[in-house]
């Protein structure tokens, strides 16, 4: 990146800080918005001039449709001494790029400001007067001699984008990236409140699984769901069953049909799966205790017709691991001893082993039982030779 000292420049501008988001925030028909609510340092803490922090600021769009017809940026409360030393740029899942901003607002100091960029956009940022909130096309305005740059590993080279043209049409589903610099030492400034992108798209939604749970009633306490994750370590079921289980996975869309099978493990699945929207729910039986139980769904298919790819959900089923950790000790038996009589929750519901509606001796008792039990880690990934 060339950087020029601020005497040597005609004009000075700040540049706004624009992306999409990670987390899915809401919905309305095929448009879709992801925010990311961390704050940007614009420059890095301790640096004075240079790449912002997080560089880049990376976000995984997912379950959108395939073809981008729409787009808007916003990005909030942003704040700088002196604002047009930053230059933002954003790049697309398949590298396209588009300057958001670069030179714009002259030397005013700014705080607090919202900016919306979108691809129907016709009014330009302001050269050389203050920035103010708004909704804005992208803007660049290059002093003369003026050389906007990147370092690695955003594109060192532009020219950059000018527009969100070569975005339309294409997949939005991937990684975005947004790339900012304050290109004049001496200032600093955030993007305090994060920022977010809608995506509006042809055609429905990709299918996902979003969650998948194991649901026992506990009496007149009602319905708690122990979560089960879709990566990394199963969920524990610690509850007591009689080798019956119930499993509730949620989707994207709307689901009409699908079936479920127990790939590995000792059980299978009882009758035929039910479907509520997007939930399909699962009857296990012949479950025993301590072993992992890998369901694997296949052929889930939404309301326009999609197929999920064949997933597989693994769970641990040990009885009396309140805490969770796939392994039942002494730790379990004080914790279920401290709750004896307090009321069901959310926090503390794993504690009735029993699925009785309340934390007793008998549940107690129950973990004593089952106290050395543990279901070993998975072996680990060989390692090559060297």
């Amino acid at each position: 990146m060339i950087f020029f000292p601020r005497s040597a420049r005609t004009r000075v501008v700040p540049t706004l800080l624009f992306v999409m988001a990670s987390v899915v925030a809401s919905q309305s028909s095929n448009a879709q918005t992801f925010t990311n609510s961390t704050s940007i340092a614009v420059p890095a803490a301790g640096t004075l001039q240079g790449p912002a922090s997080p560089y880049p600021s990376a976000i995984s769009v997912s379950g959108a449709g395939s073809q981008l017809t729409s787009i808007s940026v916003t990005v909030s409360n942003f704040t700088h001494l002196y604002a047009a030393d930053v230059d933002v740029l954003l790049v697309g899942p398949q590298g396209q790029n588009v300057m958001l901003m670069s030179d714009v607002g002259t030397f005013f100091p700014v705080a607090g400001l919202n900016f919306t960029f979108n691809n129907t956009a016709s009014t330009n940022m302001p050269s050389g007067s203050m920035l103010m909130s708004g909704t804005f096309a992208p803007t660049n305005f290059d002093p003369v001699g003026d050389v906007d740059g990147f370092p690695a590993p955003a594109p060192l080279v532009g020219p950059y984008g000018s527009s969100f043209a070569p975005f339309l049409n294409t997949d939005p589903n991937g990684m975005w990236k947004l790339y900012i610099v304050d290109d004049v030492a001496g200032n600093d400034g955030q993007f305090a409140g994060g920022w977010s992108i809608t995506i509006t798209t042809a055609g429905p939604p990709a299918l996902q699984l979003s969650s998948a749970v194991s649901r026992k009633t506990h009496g007149d306490a009602g319905d708690f769901d122990v979560n089960l994750p879709l990566m990394g370590p199963p969920g524990v079921e610690c509850r007591s069953s009689g080798g019956n289980h119930t499993l509730i996975f949620t989707f994207s869309n709307n689901i009409v049909s699908g079936n479920a099978t127990v790939t590995s493990g000792t059980g299978s699945v009882s009758g035929s799966s039910t479907f509520s929207g997007s939930t399909m729910t699962v009857s296990l039986t012949g479950v025993t205790d301590v072993q992992t139980l890998g369901v694997t769904l296949a052929n889930v298919t939404d309301s326009t017709a999609q197929v999920l790819p064949n997933t597989t959900v693994n769970v641990n089923f040990l009885l009396g691991d309140v805490s969770g950790n796939s392994l039942v000790n002494g730790s379990d038996i004080g914790q279920v001893k401290s709750i004896g009589g307090v009321a069901l929750d959310a926090g503390n519901f794993r504690n009735d082993v029993i699925v009785n509606g309340t934390v007793n001796s008998s549940d107690v008792g129950q973990v004593k039982a089952t106290s050395g039990n543990f279901i070993p880690p998975p072996p680990a990934a060989p390692t090559r030779a060297k």
